[in-house]
Parts: structure tokens; C-alpha cells; sequence
């Protein structure tokens, strides 16, 4: 809200009621517009004028109050989603708790006193993988401590990859939803499914006996792929679509929406998760540096850490599935990473610019200390998350930065102001 004056006085009058709306009205209703009227009619109309009671000022304003559209500050957002990411400790939790329900009362009383050191090492080995310690939050919750509309809140949950499980938000270990995505296309493989066409019941199904919630499934499928068809469309006949639907009910956990309908994976974003997992491993000091921050990829920022590109491109060709090594291209990773230097010596560093704080400032203040000068062709992929109401990518980049030319031919380059 924003208070504007003005040296115009204005002058408040009560709105006209009902009944005289059609006598002061400029045109007669059923006149069309444009048509002059007579001189007796317009006599009629002063007449008809002067017999109504005056319009009386009830106040007077020097100033109005301005709604302007701000855009939404999500940086509590991401902190919130990720204190408790979902990960292994919660996928075993999950497993023992349907267990003791299976079990009932006598089983879990007999194995409790048994079981409990095991289930203690391995929660203390899951901690160290991402998860457990919390359930998230309902949206009601995030609303109330996010500035954001419900619409805006929708969009942000998305572009985080925050997984909706039992009513609550709340992000997803990178390296559990790679992994999971690992197993995702070798069930797929094995089913003999395309990447085009995965069908969510059986793959879930399949999945649900190395411990994978059915919801899980569905939300990975979601942030690597679109629904391209619902339950039972697209099936080759009736019998496979009420299969689908029987496993799909089967898998349906507590709680949890099931994973159904046919599935398109999106062969840039699997060919991105393969190459951040090769950065990850393969990467040696060297590097640029980079801050902190989540990634659905499970990338990270780079943080000194770099890769010669040689070797990454031929590791990367190896890590993908064998349909996906003819489309490799390092356009893909425009928005994912940074190269450094040129031919034998060009090294590479995860950068993915979904990690990058959504403020502005912050946003642009990291940006110049990765890389104290930029190309417009390498700054603008990280430009997209900028989202300020009523101006371009550009005109926040000027705010920021400054543009130069060593020589009238050469590109602009972008330095911090």
C-alpha cells in the first residue's frame, strides 16, 4: 500500500441512487449512441434535472491509497521446506510402522525389546542421507508464514519440488530422489515401458516392495516428467488398464495419494540429474566457488569443486540410459553449470540456478562472486528466477550491474556495481 497525494482537490459525493441513475443517464436508454437529440428533449432533460436535489460533497481529499503488486518473498519458503527433507530415515520409519500394524499388538510387543538397537544404528545411519525429524507443514501454515499469495504459493511450492505427503509440504533429499529415479528407469526397463510411456501403477507397485511410498513415486515422476494420460487411457487393452487399477489401489498407502496414469519422463531433466551425480563424484578442486542452498537434482552449488570437461562429457555419456547418449548436449546444463577456460583446459562445476536465493540482490550478489565478470550468454539462464512486478530480467540486471565493451565489436560484459 503506498499513500499518493495530489494538488488536484477532490470532491466526495454519495453515490446516485438507483431510481435516478436513468435520468442522468447522457443517453436515453434505447437511443442509439451518436444520434443527436432534440432541442424539446434536451429542454426536458435541464427540467427534469433542476427538479432533483442537489449533489451534495460529503468530503473532500488531497491524497489517495494505492495497491502496487510486490513480489512474494519465498526465501522463508525454501528454509521451511527444507529443515525436514524426506529421505531414508522416513521411507524406514514408514516400513516399520506398516509392519507393527500387520504385526498387531502381540507381534510388535514381542519384537519391540529385540528390534530397538537395530532400528536405532540404522536411523542414525539414515540421518546421515537427509530425512526424518519432522513432518512439514500444511499450506495453511506456509501461507501464514510465507509473503505470498495462495497463487504464488502454489507456483513456488512446484518450482521447489516440495512433495505433498498426508496433507503436509515439505521438501525431498536430493540424493534419495535421484536414487529413487535410478531404480525408477530400471523398473521401467525391466517392464519394458519407453520413457514416453511409463505407466505409474505397476511401476509403483514395483517399487513399493524396496520401500518406496506409492506418493513418492508419483511426486518423482512429477518433478522428472508430465502426465501425458490418466488411469486407463493409453492402455494397449481393457485388461491392462484394470491391472493398472488393481495394483494402483494395492499401493494406495495410508495416507498417501497413489501414483497412477501414464507418465512422459523429460529426457533434459534426467540427462541433468545423471550429470550433476558425475560432478558430484568425480569433482576435484579447482573449481569456482559457490553458496550454499537445495536443489531437487541434488546438485548443490558448486562449491570449489570442478570437473575437466573432457572427462566429465565421456563420464556423463556412460551415466545415462543408453536411448538418452545421442541427444547429450551441453546446452542442457546451460542453467546447471559453469565452464571455465577453453579446449584441453576447459574444467566444469555444478551451478544449478534453481539453489540461487529468489531475492534480487542476494541473487546477483553471488552471482559476481562466483564470476566477477559475465557474458550476456552465460548471465542470462541464471536471470530467470528474477521476478519483479512490472519489469524484464534486464532492467533488474541494470539495477545490479553495469555493462562495458572492451571495443565497439566485442560482446557486453556484465560487472557488479
Amino acid at each position: 500500500m503506498k499513500l499518493v497525494e495530489t494538488t488536484n482537490l477532490q470532491l466526495l459525493v454519495r453515490p446516485t441512487p438507483p431510481d435516478e441513475q436513468d435520468k442522468t443517464a447522457a443517453t436515453p436508454p434505447g437511443r442509439p449512441r451518436g444520434m443527436s437529440q432534440g432541442l424539446q428533449t434536451q429542454w426536458n432533460a435541464f427540467r427534469a434535472a433542476d427538479e432533483r436535489a442537489p449533489v451534495v460533497v460529503c468530503a473532500t481529499s488531497t491524497s489517495h491509497i494505492e495497491l502496487v503488486e510486490a513480489a512474494p518473498r519465498l526465501a522463508p519458503l525454501r528454509q521451511l521446506l527444507w529443515r525436514h527433507p524426506y529421505g531414508l530415515q522416513d521411507e524406514e520409519e514408514e516400513v516399520e510402522a506398516e509392519e507393527e500394524a500387520e504385526a498387531g499388538p502381540a507381534g510388535a510387543e514381542e519384537g519391540e525389546e529385540e528390534d530397538a538397537p537395530q532400528r536405532k544404528r540404522r536411523r542414525t545411519a539414515a540421518s546421515a542421507s537427509g530425512g526424518g525429524g519432522g513432518g512439514g507443514y500444511t499450506f495453511e501454515q506456509l501461507l501464514a508464514a510465507v509473503q505470498a499469495s495462495p497463487e504464488q504459493l502454489h507456483a513456488a511450492l512446484a518450482a521447489e519440488g516440495a512433495l505433498l505427503l498426508r496433507g503436509r509440504w515439505r521438501a525431498v533429499d536430493g540424493s534419495y530422489l535421484g536414487g529413487l529415479l535410478e531404480h525408477l528407469l530400471l523398473a521401467a526397463e525391466q517392464e519394458g515401458m519407453p520413457l514416453t510411456g511409463l505407466r505409474a501403477a505397476p511401476l509403483a507397485a514395483g517399487l513399493r516392495g524396496d520401500g518406496y511410498h506409492p506418493a513418492v513415486v508419483a511426486h518423482c515422476l512429477g518433478v522428472y516428467g508430465s502426465r501425458v494420460a490418466e488411469q486407463g487411457q493409453g492402455q494397449d487393452t481393457a485388461e491392462g488398464g484394470k491391472k493398472d487399477a488393481e495394483q494402483e489401489a494395492s499401493t494406495s498407502g495410508a495416507g498417501g495419494s497413489a501414483a497412477g496414469g501414464v507418465w512422459a519422463l523429460d529426457t533434459t531433466k534426467v540427462c541433468i540429474h545423471f550429470a550433476h551425480k558425475v560432478l558430484k563424484s568425480g569433482s576435484t578442486g579447482g573449481g569456482s566457488t559457490g553458496g550454499g542452498g537445495n536443489s531437487s537434482s541434488g546438485g548443490g552449488l558448486g562449491a570449489g569443486r570442478s570437473m575437466g570437461l573432457r572427462e566429465f562429457m565421456t563420464a556423463w555419456g556412460r551415466a545415462v540410459p543408453e536411448g538418452l547418449q545421442p541427444g547429450l548436449s551441453l546446452d542442457m546444463l546451460k542453467a546447471e553449470a559453469l565452464v571455465e577456460g577453453s579446449g584441453a583446459e576447459a574444467r566444469i562445476s555444478s551451478f544449478p540456478s534453481a539453489a540461487l536465493p529468489s531475492d534480487p540482490a542476494q541473487r546477483f550478489s553471488l552471482l559476481f562472486a562466483v564470476r566477477p565478470r559475465w557474458a550476456w550468454a552465460d548471465l542470462e539462464p541464471f536471470l530467470a528466477g528474477i521476478k519483479v512486478p512490472g519489469q524484464s530480467a534486464e532492467a533488474v540486471l541494470l539495477r545490479f550491474a553495469r555493462a562495458s565493451q572492451a571495443t565497439p565489436d566485442s560482446p557486453l560484459m556484465y560487472t557488479a556495481r
